[in-house]
Parts: structure tokens; C-alpha cells; sequence
């Protein structure tokens, strides 16, 4: 799928070359993604939630852990949301993911029953979906998923606000209530998220526990690039913010008083993230399960703050700034992957895609580049994405969990669909 942007700067004969709304990369992503919320196998992770943590999984309880199913679910929106926004036709499944998807989320079942599929409150009668996920949302205070869990719970709430906004502009109507639900605990996760940004150091700092960190020959790494992240968290959470409904969205601080939120966030990246820019974009070292490459990561916060709609009116401009290089330091590819004990590679390949993604809008040299690395992953690598549950990934140094959707196939697929929504501008 071509960038709006881009579609007007071609002339008729590179469109003419250009190839057509990749709506199969689309599907396949959809059924992968749809196959990994569905997969509710015992997991070795369940049994050492805290007791309010496991609340979460009656709605959560596929793709293997709480935090992968919630972007799971965001990412089935997200698909269907922006095909329609670029005026391609859906593929009907595609259309019935995202609707099932939105039941889950908003439906009006009552939890209790032996059909509700109700995020939190499982076994708390009378309670309805909506209501719910509101409840719900004091659970995030457990294991990391502060900031990560919660990052992706924002997104998710930003995404299933804008299609339900999309589908009553198509004739639509939710139940009353349910809209307004969304908006309400959309607020109250990103509210969390700032006060959460602002309270934790960053550069993070962490004191070393891998035993490769341990390796007096590995220089000590003064960020982390695990679910712990804060500039992940950061990134996250400036995707789930939108000027048009968050003008008036405040933040109480701690020593700082009462922010809007879109100021507090801009003033984190000049106070926290733009003194240490030169420490990231350096610093593509990859410590044992680390998963998120930081100079990418760095870039694709630069261009959400300075290219995109969600900040520009705040003064940050539209300036193109530093170009993500083409030649990074390090030989890409997909990476392989044996077991649990090096999956995380996987995120760390999709990843370096984004900022090529981006660039690509008005750039054809880094929109190949960001077509044939997808190409690869998507015909030569279903092993990444497409893991089911009888392909087997042998025995790792974490032990034998079976499918190979243990190790990527339960979250890769979202941070490709991440890819492919940066290639349009975060729109």
C-alpha cells in the first residue's frame, strides 16, 4: 500500500511500476495474528503472575502472554482501520477479525457467563464488557507490564477509538456507553503512562543481571532494550495521543503541577531523550534477550514528534531532520532463530525496518530498501510470523515449549504490521 503522500509526488509511469495494495501480506498477517489470540495453551508464564495480574487473562489469555495479546488485538484494528482510511477494499476476513475483535473488547456480554470473554472482572456477575475494561485497568501494576503492558493497553484503546470512530462515519451505531468507555479509560492509560515517564530515569541505567552484561569483556549499556524500556514506552505513547481529542487532556505531576499531556511528552524528549541522542544513535549493541534496536528507535521518535500531525502544532516543525542511515554499522537480516533463548532477534530485525518504513513516503531509494526486507520476511520467513502451533523449534536453553509461536510467531507479526503502518506516516 502506497502512502497518500508519496502517491501524489510519483509520476503516472512510477505508479504504473509501483506494486498494488498489498492486501495479501495484509491477510496473512490478519490470520496469524487472529490464529495467536485464539492459541490459550498452558503457559509456563500463568502460574507465576501475581494473583491481580492473572484478572487480566480471561480477555488476554492468547498469544502466549498478556502484553502480546493486547497489541495482537490492537494490531487487528489497525489493519482494518487504515485500508479503509487509503480507500482499499477489505478482504471480508479481514472485516470479521476486527468486528470479532471489537466484540471482545466493547461487547455488552455479561461477565459471568460461560461465554463472556471479558478482559478483568471474569467470574464478577453483572459487570459488562465496558464496564470491565475500565475496572480493569487498576491491574496494570504488576510485573512489567508497567510501562510495556500499559504502552500497548493505551495504543490499543487509541486504535479501537478510531475504528469505532470509522465504522459509525460507515453507518455504524455502538450501544450507549460503549464510545464513551473507550475515550474515558483511553484517558485514564495515557494519564498513567506520562506519570510513569516522568517519574523513571532515563537513561535507565540498569544494574547488569544477564550474565552476558556480567562479561567484564561487554561494556556495561546505560539503556535498556527489554519490555523495561522507557523510550519504547515513550514511543508508544506518543502514538496513542491525537491532537483532536487530547487539546485539553491534563496530567497531574509530581512537583511539576498540572501538564497537558502532549506538552509534558514534548518536554520529556527535550529534557530526557535529545541530551543523550548522540548515546543511542551509537549504540546498536544487542544484550542477551533484548529485542528493541535503539537507534531505530530513536529515529522512528523523532519522526512521530516532527512529521506527524500529533505534535507539529506544538512548534517541533516539520523539519525531515537526520536521515536514519542506509548502511547502520551492521550487516542486516532476518535473523535465525533456534529457540526461546535467542527470539527476541526477531524484534530486533522488524524493528531496523521502521525508520526505512517512514522514509519511504517520499523516498524510493528507502521505500526498496523497506519492500524487499519485508518481501524476505513474508515468502522466505514465516518461521518469524507465521509459527503454528505444530512447528516445533526444538529444544532451547529456556526448555522445550513446543511451537515455534512461542518464540516469535505470537508478537513478530505485530511489530511487522508496526513496519507497514510507519511506510504511511502513523496515519
Amino acid at each position: 500500500m502506497l502512502a497518500p503522500c508519496l502517491k501524489e509526488s510519483l509520476s503516472k509511469e512510477e505508479m504504473a511500476s509501483q506494486p498494488s495494495p498489498t492486501q495479501s501480506t495484509s491477510l496473512k498477517l490478519t490470520r496469524a495474528i487472529r490464529e495467536g489470540i485464539e492459541n490459550v495453551q498452558e503457559s509456563p508464564i500463568v502460574p507465576r503472575m501475581a494473583p491481580r495480574l492473572q484478572r487480566l487473562v480471561p480477555m488476554f489469555a492468547g498469544n502466549y502472554d498478556v502484553h502480546s495479546c493486547i497489541h495482537a488485538h490492537w494490531a487487528t484494528m489497525s489493519i482494518r482501520r487504515l485500508e479503509r482510511q487509503l480507500g482499499v477494499e477489505s478482504d471480508p476476513e479481514i472485516e470479521k477479525t476486527c468486528s470479532w475483535v471489537l466484540e471482545r473488547l466493547v461487547g455488552s456480554k455479561v461477565v459471568g457467563t460461560t461465554d463472556s470473554c471479558n478482559p478483568f472482572a471474569c467470574g464478577t456477575n453483572g459487570m459488562s464488557q465496558v464496564e470491565a475494561l475500565e475496572d480493569g485497568l487498576d491491574f496494570f501494576d504488576e510485573m512489567f507490564e508497567v510501562p510495556y503492558g500499559l504502552a500497548w493497553f493505551a495504543l490499543m484503546l487509541e486504535e479501537t477509538r478510531r475504528v469505532m470512530e470509522q465504522m459509525m462515519a460507515e453507518g455504524k451505531r455502538w450501544k450507549r456507553g460503549e464510545e464513551d468507555v473507550v475515550r474515558r479509560v483511553r484517558s485514564k492509560s495515557i494519564r498513567m503512562l506520562v506519570r510513569y515517564l516522568d517519574a523513571m530515569p532515563f537513561p535507565e541505567k540498569p544494574t547488569p543481571t544477564l550474565e552476558l552484561e556480567k562479561d567484564s569483556n561487554v561494556p556495561h549499556q546505560p539503556f535498556i532494550g527489554t519490555h523495561q524500556s522507557w523510550l519504547f514506552a515513550y514511543f508508544l505513547t506518543i502514538l496513542a495521543v491525537d491532537p483532536s481529542v487530547d487539546e485539553k487532556l491534563d496530567v497531574q505531576l509530581n512537583q511539576k503541577g498540572t501538564r497537558n499531556v502532549r506538552a509534558a511528552l514534548v518536554d520529556m524528549y527535550a529534557s530526557r531523550v535529545a541530551p543523550v541522542r548522540e548515546e543511542i544513535r551509537v549504540n546498536p549493541v544487542r544484550l542477551g534477550r533484548d529485542f528493541l534496536y535503539l537507534p531505530a528507535l530513536l529515529a522512528i521518535v523523532e519522526r512521530v514528534l516532527t512529521r506527524t500531525n500529533r505534535f507539529t502544532d506544538l512548534g517541533l516543525g516539520t523539519a525531515e531532520g537526520e536521515k536514519y542511515p542506509l548502511d547502520d554499522g551492521m550487516r542486516w537480516e532476518w535473523p535465525l532463530i533456534t529457540g526461546l533463548h535467542d527470539s527476541h532477534g526477531g524484534g530486533f530485525g522488524a524493528m531496523r525496518v521502521w525508520p526505512y518504513a517512514f522514509d519511504g513516503m517520499s523516498d524510493l531509494d528507502r521505500r526498496k530498501i523497506f519492500e524487499e526486507r519485508m518481501e524476505t520476511v513474508m515468502t522466505e520467513r514465516a518461521d518469524l510470523w507465521g509459527g503454528g502451533p505444530l512447528q516445533g523449534i526444538g529444544e532451547g536453553e529456556d526448555g522445550n515449549y513446543g511451537p515455534m509461536f512461542i518464540a516469535t510467531g505470537h508478537w513478530v507479526p505485530q511489530f511487522i504490521w508496526m513496519g507497514i503502518w510507519a511506510s504511511h506516516g502513523f496515519v
